[in-house]
């Protein structure tokens, strides 16, 4: 209890950039607003929550270590924006790793009674947070895609490619 209370204490006490994050594209513009203001929540992550962004680290960090030449936890900082980009390996991609619940695992994992096109139509519709994220870091970063990786807790892995020129028509 106590590691994990220093954890929370730990989130709860950071300052903000005053920047917007890549990780909160998609989301309620109110909450991007004022966590870019460095308000307080009205509404602050619980325990439970909190173990569920340890073990998630875990797995990136876990990931990540299968990458030993490239580069993790990029910062890519600018006017207005302030994010790391999880993996830039050598060449043309830029990973993003998630390590959701067993719900959203299971969402993005199985096709269910679809087509191929479907199911990726599914997938931007329903992860398009994530999607917004990695495709800004492949945008900045000059990167031709993106890959959206999602690990559960039994480290199986689902992971989805977007091209950067056909987002950056969107």
């Amino acid at each position: 209890e106590q590691f994990l209370q220093k954890q929370m204490d730990e989130r709860g006490n950071r300052t903000r950039s005053g920047k917007f994050n890549p990780s909160s594209f998609g989301q309620c513009f109110r909450r991007q607003y004022w966590n870019r203001k460095d308000i307080e929540t009205s509404n602050p992550i619980s325990v439970e929550t909190t173990k569920i962004f340890i073990r998630g680290n875990l797995r990136g960090d876990f990931i990540q270590s299968l990458y030993p030449t490239a580069h993790t936890e990029v910062e890519v900082v600018l006017r207005d924006v302030h994010g790391f980009a999880d993996i830039v390996p050598d060449g043309n991609e830029v990973i993003e790793l998630k390590a959701p619940g067993k719900w959203k695992f299971t969402s993005v994992s199985k096709k269910v009674k679809e087509t191929d096109s479907e199911w990726n139509q599914r997938i931007e519709k329903d992860c398009v947070d994530y999607i917004l994220q990695v495709m800004f870091y492949a945008m900045v970063l000059k990167k031709e895609y993106g890959r959206l990786v999602f690990i559960d807790e039994n480290f199986d892995i689902v992971e989805f490619v977007f091209y950067t020129a056909s987002w950056m028509q969107a």
